[in-house]
């Protein structure tokens, strides 16, 4: 993850390790009935959380059935009963969201400023939190507003994010939820988090950029699956690469780094290999095998124990399966003492025989590969799973919850069928939860509030501030390698505040390399904010920055070209 979201994932992640308040699983937020988002769009950085929050609204309806002694189970009538319901969400962020059609109110403004309402909220809501001075009358009266309508939930939900990098969003968002528990509430938070493992990351601990790029010189550096260039700016990246006397990159696809190594082997991707991954929730999970790569692909971790064998290293552990991997991190790192735990063992049987992981509906093996050969292959086999890659097997509503690979009963849709895997529509799995939390909530202290509230954010004569705009198809790393994304994908521009001419650039700095893109008006941003796709205009850039920005109209690029 790219500096200085190193820094904060650790404190995110240190922050709902200490809160007294829950971290909301999806079902979670779906069912709040207070909510307020500080500082993210959640639509572009976590999607699915995104449709959580949008189902907010069904319990303003809920309690509205209530009160009209109308069942819950008569949908039609609940949705028309609350059709004019107001979503008992908040939204409070720099730019539009599209959640802002379905929230109560919204409000713009810097980063920081949405930091100190956040402060601010925590206050009103306990004494005892930070205080914050100099709001004016209309932001300490949102304030209110939110410290109100967290106040009279029953589930309140606080969420924020790493997308403006702002230490003190993540401190209110904590403060907060502190405050609530001390006003006798039981509050939940949720943090969208920038990659898939960044908590699992955090829990492991280990070395920051910066310190990897301070020890790098003369040494061999192992690079796992990932490209250093969308982490650093040029000069850095091309620093820490002149600096080791070896680079070897374990990749599953052409990347910058990998161009650069001394030498590449190829790695499986999550879909070629098993493994256990720590959601945002904060719950290790185990994801399974589907495709079953030819050699010399093969999982990451297998190819340092082939390195540590052939270096004849006599202490490296002898790892057979992902089972030894799994038991050894949950040995040695404690904040993963039961990561192991996210799914059976490789061993597992289910009514004594292997789980199946293709549906009675596949044929047509040997006909798939008649141009190769008539003659049937067996099935192919990974020693890291108690799933078979074949139709033979148990498999049946009762088993293990991690381990489902398709849900299927006769007579049932597939998505229908979800029900009878369920204790009961909408609850528990019968075979048990799909995986393990590793991070639970603390008891309440008294006096822990975190950080103080920033300085109200100021003016750079001469200078906008550029903050980066996530977009759900484009700014993910792997989305410009897919031919059907990237035609989903809108070219990189500016944001603007303000209206601005069809037609119009902007020239401008972001880490040092200068960029020309098109500009598009935004009469709803903040005055002097810019907003840019990272990693599309530069592929390191993901941090909020001051720069100079030189707007070029259509008439004077007429005039440049013609001159």
């Amino acid at each position: 993850m790219a500096e200085p979201h190193h820094h904060l994932v650790n404190l995110a992640v240190e922050l709902m390790q200490e809160t007294p308040a829950k971290v909301a699983t999806m079902a979670e937020m779906e069912k709040s009935d207070g909510a307020v988002i500080l500082g993210e769009d959640i639509t572009a950085t976590a999607p699915r959380m995104s449709l959580a929050l949008r189902q907010i609204k069904r319990s303003a309806c809920n309690k509205a059935a209530d009160q009209a002694r109308v069942p819950q189970w008569l949908d039609a009538s609940v949705r028309t009963l609350g059709q004019d319901t107001v979503s008992p969400l908040m939204v409070l962020s720099p730019a539009q969201t599209d959640l802002d059609a379905f929230a109560a109110a919204t409000y713009r403004a810097l980063p920081e400023m949405i930091a100190r309402i956040g402060f601010a909220v925590a206050h009103q809501i306990d004494g005892g939190a930070p205080d914050v001075v100099g709001l004016s009358e209309d932001e300490a009266a949102r304030a209110s507003a939110i410290a109100e309508l967290l106040m009279g939930a029953e589930r309140p939900l606080i969420v924020s994010g790493l997308q403006y990098a702002s230490e003190a969003l993540l401190h209110a968002t904590a403060n907060i939820a502190r405050a609530l528990t001390a006003r006798g509430k039981s509050p939940a938070i949720a943090f969208a988090m920038p990659e898939a493992n960044s908590v699992g990351m955090a829990l492991m601990g280990g070395l920051s950029l910066d310190e990897i790029c301070a020890q790098a010189k003369g040494a061999t550096l192992i690079v796992l699956e990932n490209d250093l260039s969308r982490r650093l700016d040029d000069a850095r990246f091309n620093a820490l690469i002149d600096a080791a006397e070896k680079l070897v990159v374990i990749e599953h696809s052409v990347t910058p780094t990998a161009i650069r190594s001394d030498i590449t082997v190829p790695s499986a991707s999550y879909a070629e290999c098993e493994g256990t991954l720590v959601s945002a929730e904060g719950r290790a999970q185990r994801f399974l095998q589907v495709v079953y790569p030819d050699a010399p692909i093969q999982v990451a971790w297998r190819w340092i124990a082939d390195f540590a064998e052939a270096a004849q290293i006599s202490d490296f552990p002898k790892w057979k399966t992902l089972d030894d991997v799994a038991s050894a991190l949950s040995r040695d790192i404690p904040a993963l003492s039961r990561a192991s735990e996210a799914a059976p063992h490789a061993d597992y049987r289910f009514e004594g025989r292997q789980l199946r992981s293709q549906t009675d509906r596949v044929s047509g093996r040997t006909a798939i590969r008649a141009h190769i050969s008539v003659k049937d292959v067996a099935p192919p086999h990974s020693s890291d799973t108690p799933l078979g890659a074949t139709m033979e097997g148990s498999y049946g509503p009762d088993m293990p919850g991690s381990l489902v690979p398709y849900y299927r009963v006769p007579g049932w849709n597939s998505e229908q069928s979800l029900n009878r895997f369920q204790q009961e529509i909408g609850g528990e799995m019968r075979g048990g939860p799909s995986g393990v939390r590793l991070i639970e909530p603390r008891a309440a202290q008294a006096g822990a509030y975190r950080g103080t509230a920033p300085d109200a954010p100021t003016a750079r004569p001469g200078q906008m501030l550029v903050l980066p705009e996530y977009r759900v198809f484009g700014t993910d790393e792997l989305a410009p390698l897919s031919p059907a994304i990237k035609q989903r994908a809108d070219e990189a521009f500016l944001r603007i505040s303000g209206q601005v001419p069809a037609g119009a650039t902007a020239v401008l700095k972001l880490d040092g390399q200068e960029v020309t893109l098109p500009v598009r008006g935004d009469t709803s941003l903040p005055e002097g904010v810019v907003t840019c796709p990272p990693h599309m205009a530069v592929r390191a850039w993901s941090t909020p920055s001051w720069t100079e920005i030189e707007l070029r109209l259509p008439a004077q690029l007429d005039a440049a070209g013609n001159g």
